[in-house]
């Protein structure tokens, strides 16, 4: 996770500033009620946080490129946003929309992976759509995030597929979606097994504060959250006791 590496606890546990814990939250602003005065002020808000990035429609790229310009934060969004969750990839459509949107300040972006997209008869059309995007992200400037629902999936697809995303070098898995399954906490760590060390690992699903340490401790590297709740959470246990993520044998 980002920030500078931590001192631990005699205990072997690793301690975390309140800075840590919010440049590991995405600041999701892509909901429909988010007209530009909100995507504006969400965009403040990421920055006097120090959130890692913030989300958005395709529509708002541009508005939220330069409210964050300059900050560090990127600026995330999905290609073939209004029915990113049914139908096969058009290699060549998503290809020349991740330069679009690219061009117009995404720094970040996701295409989301399901059953029926990594079906027998889908899988290797989304494959194919996979590998044209990570082979030009360096050209144009962007990273490209998956994000797994592993609705109707088994044990053994979900870490089938996080094999292959890992293999084709994806820089980030996301467990679950906005608008599908809810995905539980034995499966992420199922994901984060399969992934190996990279890419990084998010979980969708928004946490509370004590959620977020746990999973924290199994490899997970980014979340969702009320981030105002969830920080203010954070400092208060920090004036309590050193904020620690918890060592699996010893705290669970």
């Amino acid at each position: 996770m980002g920030g500078s590496a931590a001192e631990s606890d005699k205990y072997g546990r690793r301690l975390l500033a309140v800075s840590q814990i919010a440049h590991a939250l995405d600041h999701v602003l892509h909901f429909p009620g988010i007209d530009i005065p909100k995507l504006r002020d969400g965009c403040q808000l990421a920055v006097e946080l120090g959130l890692a990035a913030v989300t958005c429609r395709p529509d708002h790229v541009d508005k939220a490129a330069r409210y964050l310009d300059g900050t560090g934060l990127a600026v995330i969004t999905a290609l073939d946003f209004h029915r990113r969750r049914t139908g096969r990839p058009s290699e060549e459509g998503w290809a020349e929309e991740a330069r679009r949107l690219a061009g117009r300040g995404a720094s970040e972006l996701a295409v989301i992976a399901n059953a029926e997209r990594l079906s027998e008869a889908g899988n290797g059309a989304f494959m194919r759509s996979i590998e044209r995007l990570i082979s030009q992200q360096d050209e144009h400037g962007y990273r490209l995030r998956v994000q797994l629902d592993a609705g109707g999936l088994t044990d053994q697809g979900v870490a089938t597929a996080c094999r292959a995303f890992a293999k084709r070098g994806v820089w980030m898995v996301q467990g679950g979606t906005e608008l599908g399954a809810r995905t539980a906490f034995r499966q992420i760590r199922l994901m984060r097994e399969a992934l190996g060390t990279e890419p990084l690992l998010k979980w969708t699903t928004r946490v509370s504060f004590h959620v977020m340490l746990l999973a924290l401790g199994e490899g997970v590297d980014r979340f969702n959250a009320d981030v105002v709740q969830l920080l203010e959470e954070a400092r208060r246990q920090e004036g309590l006791a050193p904020l620690a993520i918890p060592l699996a044998g010893l705290d669970y």
